[in-house]
């Protein structure tokens, strides 16, 4: 009968010590996971702000060869030389989806760039 209580009381102690080791490797997982949503949020932000900034200078040098090349060459985002339809001129401004209003970057008309918090 002594021996069972021991045996009793051993199996509830390891029981509660697991049931701590499980609430504690929960709050890790879960900590992880609330770490690992912030870092997958953080490089869609920062893939975002790389193809804003990329289509900037793309307008850029498009804007530039249009005062230097004929007007029908220009170059995509995959950074070939294609012929398009129609071809960038001085008149064109720049696409209110690039324009992001967060100071990630402007290109004016003139072909200059300015790229601050790079």
């Amino acid at each position: 009968r002594e021996k069972l209580h021991l045996i009793k009381k051993k199996v509830k102690k390891a029981g509660e010590a697991t049931r701590k080791m499980i609430s504690k490797l929960q709050a890790e997982i879960k900590h992880i996971k609330q770490q690992h949503s912030e870092d997958i949020n953080l490089l869609k932000k920062q893939y975002q702000h790389l193809i804003t900034v990329q289509h900037q200078l793309i307008f850029a040098l498009n804007n530039s060869l249009s005062h230097t090349c004929p007007p029908s060459l220009s170059f995509s985002p995959t950074g070939r030389a294609e012929k398009l339809i129609p071809a960038i001129d001085n008149s064109t401004s720049l696409v209110p989806a690039l324009q992001t209003g967060r100071g990630f970057g402007n290109v004016n008309l003139s072909g200059n760039m300015k790229i601050a918090d790079l």
